[in-house]
């Protein structure tokens, strides 16, 4: 499958055809997205088994995007591989998301005590979500394409996004704001979301990373195997 220049439209469609080549890059996420999720779907039981797979879906962060890197160059990601290039992705994304939870310790968690009532929640959650997907655009491909570093991926994936702006605007405004809203109309019209919102929330995500894997690995070299 042959990636060429071009528009976020294109790469998001090169995305859609990569699950056709691969069908297991969807599925695998979803059942792994699913099992994070259990406590929201099942009740607290579920959390035995979500704490395990939030773990396993950290590694799986980079896995993702080296399968969509093997795509788009007409080539596959073998069976064999992937638990152990997830297992090498897990510490570096499990020590990005702790980075990650930095500013939301200090952030949301004084604020859900101040405010009273889900809406004026949502209010202050919504926006730092959209900051945190916005500047984190071509972080997570830069720690799984081209760094073990977290702190250095940090520094590649802003250099990434501001040297291409406005080329990187759609990439970065677009797929927050498409993931929150479909969450939100979701979360009213199914009360809650459950299993809707789960599913549809990790394909949305997933189809987007594939577009922004498109955009970096055609803006930095990368090797087959991407930085296991």
């Amino acid at each position: 499958m042959a990636q060429r220049e071009g528009l976020f439209g294109e790469d998001l469609a090169a995305s859609l055809g990569a699950w056709q080549v691969a069908p297991g890059l969807p599925l695998i996420t979803l059942v792994i997205g699913l099992l994070w999720d259990l406590p929201a779907i099942v009740g607290g039981a579920g959390v035995i088994i979500s704490l395990p797979a939030l773990f396993v879906l950290a590694g799986w962060s980079g896995t993702q995007r080296v399968w969509y890197l093997r795509l788009f160059r007409g080539k596959t990601l073998e069976r064999g591989e992937l638990w152990p290039m997830t297992s090498n992705f897990m510490g570096r994304f499990v020590v990005l998301g702790l980075l990650a939870g930095i500013p939301f310790a200090l952030v949301i968690v004084p604020v859900s005590f101040a405010v009273h009532g889900a809406a004026a929640r949502a209010l202050v959650y919504i926006p730092f979500v959209f900051v945190l997907d916005f500047m984190g655009t071509f972080i997570t491909p830069a720690l799984a394409f081209t760094t073990r570093s977290s702190i250095e991926a940090i520094g590649i994936g802003w250099r990434t996004l501001w040297d291409g702006w406005p080329a990187t605007a759609p990439y970065a405004l677009v797929a927050p704001l498409v993931v929150i809203a479909v969450g939100q109309v979701l979360g009213r019209a199914f009360g809650g979301g459950g299993v809707v919102l789960t599913v549809f929330g990790t394909l949305l995500s997933l189809w987007f990373k594939g577009a922004t894997a498109g955009y970096y690995l055609r803006h930095h070299r990368v090797p087959d195997s991407g930085a296991t």
